[in-house]
């Protein structure tokens, strides 16, 4: 009988030590979380200039004790799927094709690169937050992003990224801010992620120099006047292209690439006719019809063609002549 009670007390014992074990672990005294707008950039062409942008960090902080708390909170955003390691500038991508560069900020200057505490993307946020007893504290934050100018490989179309490795990184100071958020206590808040997007336009841009043929002399008959011009034609990577050549229709220009210079002295009516053409042997005449235009493939880079004038006859009222030619890209 003996025996059989000890067994017993023995197995209550046991069940008994068991159930004091199951101590609840204590909650931290405050909790963090923040979340971020969209970083928009809208329609971009990164061939020629960057475009800025802005998105809003809020946050809230709360807690439930009976005392303030002097918070240091490090908003951290890491590296993005479309990163290269430790890339900076980050990047977008369009699908599974090429990417977009760009990078955001802490400041308006966009100087002061907005990263994680490690790497080369940048620094973390730093917020000082008092919370108030039995209380919550909320605040914005702005993030500063830029698309930078100069990208020759990006093609025309959406591109986005969502930056998902984000942290956020909170020590209390006790009756004091931390300055930093590199030790005391701590406890991680919720810092959701977000996206970034821009639309690469295709978008091409031309430049042009005028044509001098100089003084020539009343007897030059159809012959070729010296002189050439150039036209740059810059365009996103892969846009297939065509330029065209139109004189101007007020000097009665045609779009087979003819055109008639004006003089500029009064009473003058006189006009002196003109051939455009693509080829130093001028064979290949150039104008504004499909036929006749000169057809390119950007590169994302300005590309030269060469404008090779000829007058027939010099035979004319002395002056100076002259006369606007428009330069069309089709794409």
């Amino acid at each position: 009988m003996t025996r059989s009670l000890q067994r017993w007390l023995g197995t209550l014992l046991l069940i008994s030590c068991g159930m004091f074990g199951a101590v609840p672990a204590h909650a931290a005294p405050f909790s963090c979380s923040a979340t971020m707008t969209t970083l928009a950039f809208g329609t971009v062409n990164p061939l020629s200039s960057q475009t800025d942008a802005s998105a809003t960090l809020s946050y809230t902080c709360t807690t439930n004790d009976n005392s303030n708390h002097y918070l240091a909170a490090c908003f951290r955003i890491g590296q993005g799927p479309s990163d290269a390691a430790n890339a900076n500038p980050r990047r977008m991508q369009a699908g599974a094709g090429p990417y977009l560069q760009f990078q955001i900020y802490q400041d308006a200057a966009r100087t002061n690169p907005w990263g994680s505490n490690s790497g080369t993307l940048g620094t973390e946020l730093y917020v000082q937050v008092l919370v108030p007893a039995k209380g919550a504290t909320s605040g914005v934050a702005t993030l500063y992003g830029r698309v930078l100018a100069g990208q020759t490989a990006t093609l025309p179309g959406p591109y986005n990224e969502q930056l998902i490795n984000n942290t956020l990184n909170v020590v209390d100071g006790g009756s004091q801010f931390p300055k930093n958020c590199g030790g005391g206590g701590t406890n991680d808040g919720s810092f959701d992620s977000f996206l970034v997007s821009a639309n690469v336009s295709n978008s091409c841009s031309v430049t042009a120099t005028n044509i001098d043929l100089g003084s020539v002399a009343a007897a030059v008959v159809n012959s070729a006047v010296p002189g050439t011009g150039t036209i740059k034609v810059t365009c996103p990577s892969s846009t297939v292209y065509t330029v065209g050549l139109l004189p101007s229709a007020l000097n009665g220009g045609t779009a087979s690439g003819t055109g008639n210079m004006s003089g500029v002295i009064s009473g003058n009516t006189d006009k002196v006719p003109y051939q455009l053409y693509s080829d130093a042997g001028y064979t290949k005449v150039w104008g504004n019809v499909g036929t006749n235009t000169v057809a390119g493939t950007g590169t994302g880079l300005a590309q030269p063609y060469t404008v090779y004038p000829k007058a027939p006859s010099a035979n004319y009222t002395p002056d100076t002549y002259s006369d606007t030619v428009t330069v069309n890209v089709n794409y």
